[in-house]
């Protein structure tokens, strides 16, 4: 049971021996009084809807409307003062807050880039939609027309439950920049684009009641992020300079319309023979461990795009990147390292190699060792040239993941390999 009121109109009001008007409710006072009623507290069947507006920071009901019986109302009138016809309140029972059995449902914003995934984003995101419609959610759906609108999109998410980004790990990229630093709702991603790196890491479903069941009932934690010093930019999965830089920026160059994974072979495939390695210097935590290395990835997460696994041992909680560092610079060194990368995936064995070097570190530098121009991709995306500053913000980013995320297969390997446990759960 919860407590209503009930008015008795027409009497003047006094509580106790002070002869005042009561006001309100707020300060828990025992009784109630507005536009001249009195207001008494009674029974109310659970669950029934209030007539008027609830106080939810307080979850008790302001006001209501209900009759009071005409034996009471002559109770209350033979009780009052004679000199003052003031009623006595102290006969009444006391005031007692309603509290509703209520939830509050999620305010989600949904940001969609339509054209992610050859229109599979459009799609998939008009289907979590309606499944969170269904699970009572509150939705302000937003969909990206240029490039930009999804980091200016994601900068007012102040009283949001979540923010869903629907499309690739391009327009996550974005969500991620625009989010504010401080007091940011989690961060749901329903996979939509060609690669969706970060939904392999975090072993997202791929129905899209498995994905609305994320959004609504996932489970909160807390991971690293990397940021390029240079511009400010941040990343989640990783930053590389060396031959997929240049692949990725030839590549966005020429592109026209959306991305198939199959572009991003050919365009691999077509740039190695007019491919001439870089030259770089690397600076791993304030010491220099290479003057000439020809590819440096730096790897927040161990997935890649397609079946390749360059960084096996790359945890996005654990407050460092591991840096790949291939010292090799002929045209075969390059071919090796992505045989390598695909061996992996299949086995999740790390191939080595002799001149593949991979060191932990929280700040890595990467310049040009001979003044030649060296492209920068961040998150498979073009993002200016060297120099770079990367520096990892340890777990900065809110993301919503399911219960039985990937993230345990991430610290289980963590936990084989003798690294160190922080744990990700909120």
């Amino acid at each position: 049971m919860v407590r209503a009121t009930r008015p008795v109109r027409g009497l003047p009001v006094a509580k106790g021996d002070h002869r005042s008007p009561v006001e309100c409710a707020e300060d828990d006072r025992p009784m109630m009084a507005q536009h001249g009623h009195l207001i008494e507290w009674d029974h109310l069947p659970f669950r029934e809807p209030p007539d008027r507006d609830l106080d939810l920071f307080r979850l008790r009901e302001v006001a209501r409307a209900c009759e009071l019986p005409d034996e009471d109302a002559t109770h209350a009138a033979q009780s009052s003062a004679p000199s003052r016809g003031l009623v006595n309140l102290s006969r009444f029972r006391p005031f007692r807050p309603i509290v509703y059995n209520l939830r509050v449902p999620p305010w989600i914003k949904v940001i969609a880039n339509p054209v992610s995934g050859s229109g599979k984003a459009a799609r998939l995101a008009r289907d979590v939609v309606y499944r969170l419609h269904q699970r009572g959610c509150r939705i302000d759906f937003l969909e990206t027309r240029r490039g930009g609108d999804a980091r200016r999109f994601a900068a007012d998410v102040r009283g949001y439950s979540a923010v869903a980004c629907v499309g690739g790990d391009g327009t996550v990229n974005e969500v991620l920049n625009g989010l504010p630093e401080r007091d940011a709702p989690p961060l749901a991603f329903i996979p939509g684009g060609t690669a969706n790196v970060l939904s392999k890491e975090l072993g997202l479903p791929w129905t899209v009641d498995g994905l609305a069941d994320v959004v609504v009932d996932g489970l909160v934690v807390r991971l690293d992020a990397g940021v390029n010093r240079r511009d400010g930019r941040k990343f989640l999965l990783f930053a590389g300079a060396g031959f997929d830089s240049f692949v990725c920026e030839e590549f966005h160059r020429r592109r026209k319309g959306p991305i198939h994974m199959a572009q991003y072979l050919f365009w691999g495939v077509k740039t190695i023979p007019f491919f001439v390695p870089p030259s770089l210097t690397v600076e791993v935590d304030g010491t220099i461990v290479d003057r000439d290395a020809a590819w440096v990835e730096v790897c927040n997460v161990a997935q890649y795009g397609g079946p390749l696994l360059f960084s096996d041992r790359a945890y996005p909680d654990d407050g460092l990147f591991e840096i790949m560092i291939q010292k090799g610079r002929r045209k075969r060194d390059t071919g090796r390292i992505f045989f390598a990368a695909l061996v992996s995936y299949l086995t999740r064995i790390r191939y080595r190699m002799r001149d593949v070097v991979f060191l932990k570190g929280s700040r890595v530098r990467v310049w040009s060792s001979d003044g030649r121009r060296v492209p920068l991709q961040i998150d498979g995306d073009p993002a200016g040239e060297l120099p770079a500053e990367l520096e990892v913000l340890p777990r900065a980013i809110r993301i919503l993941v399911p219960q039985r995320s990937g993230l345990a297969r991430s610290r289980a390997r963590r936990l084989r390999d003798g690294a160190r446990d922080p744990g990700a759960a909120e």
